[in-house]
This record gives C-alpha cells, sequence and structure tokens, in this order.
C-alpha cells in the first residue's frame, strides 16, 4: 500500500454527532491501481425511507482527492 485517504461526513443534528453517516475510503497501492471502499449508516425503518435517500442524494462529498497538483 503506497498510500490511504478517507472522508467522512456525519449526517445527524447538523454533523454534530457521529452515529450516522457515511465514509470513504482509497488504499492506493504501488501498482496504478486503488481499492476504494464506501459505507453509509442512514435512518432505519420505513418511517424514514424519504430521509434516507435525501441524505443519499446529498452525501456525495464524500470522497477522497486523487492526490495530484
Amino acid at each position: 500500500i503506497k498510500r490511504i485517504d478517507y472522508r467522512f461526513e456525519r449526517n445527524t443534528m447538523g454533523g454534530l454527532t457521529g452515529h450516522k453517516g457515511s465514509i470513504g475510503v482509497r488504499l492506493q497501492l504501488k501498482s496504478p491501481y486503488s481499492i476504494v471502499f464506501v459505507d453509509s449508516h442512514f435512518m432505519h425503518g420505513p418511517e424514514h425511507y424519504r430521509r434516507r435517500v435525501e441524505q443519499y442524494h446529498t452525501k456525495h462529498i464524500v470522497h477522497v482527492s486523487d492526490g495530484q497538483k
């Protein structure tokens, strides 16, 4: 592994708590390849369906830089 980059975003209470959110982690290998993991923890239950979809569509900022200047 040549480099590890990550980015996270908190979803609850304006980002004040960290029990719901998303994280992206990229492992840049010594070869030209990278492995990326993305995980999200949204509100559960059918009563929160619309809020969950809204969180999914607004959390596209969970990305990692390509490291190039």
